[in-house]
């Protein structure tokens, strides 16, 4: 009877912490949304690991947070945001948050790829895509 009662516990536990993660990187994942569809890569950047490997249609490199908000702004104001969503988001199996969505503009439509890593506490952009289809 004692065992299962932690056996019990202990599951309940294990559920709620999965159940709290979870809810944590669809709240991360909706604030990132939202920033992309301003096109606002000053607040974009704030949601950064110190150091992110950005991809802009094949131009690949890593940047700095100020370094990443140049690019950034760059790409924006070239292909402002007309509308943008996730069609998809997961968890690689070391459990890292990934999600994958669609961005539209006038000249055409991208790919992205955005990976989440757990810094001091917080989930933070570590790799992000933009890839013209």
């Amino acid at each position: 009877m004692y065992y299962n009662k932690v056996i019990a516990l202990f599951l309940f536990i294990f559920a709620t912490l999965l159940a709290t993660n979870t809810i944590a990187q669809e709240a991360d994942f909706d604030l990132l949304s939202k920033i992309i569809k301003t096109g606002n890569a000053k607040d974009l950047v704030k949601q950064f690991s110190k150091n992110v490997e950005l991809n802009i249609n094949g131009k690949e490199a890593s940047y700095s947070q100020p370094q990443a908000e140049a690019v950034l702004k760059d790409f924006f104001s070239k292909s402002a945001p007309e509308e943008f969503t996730f069609n998809h988001k997961g968890a690689s199996k070391g459990g890292l948050p990934y999600a994958i969505g669609e961005y539209k503009n006038s000249i055409g439509n991208y790919r992205v790829w955005i990976r989440l890593k757990l810094e001091n506490g917080r989930n933070l952009v570590y790799e992000m895509s933009f890839i013209k289809e």
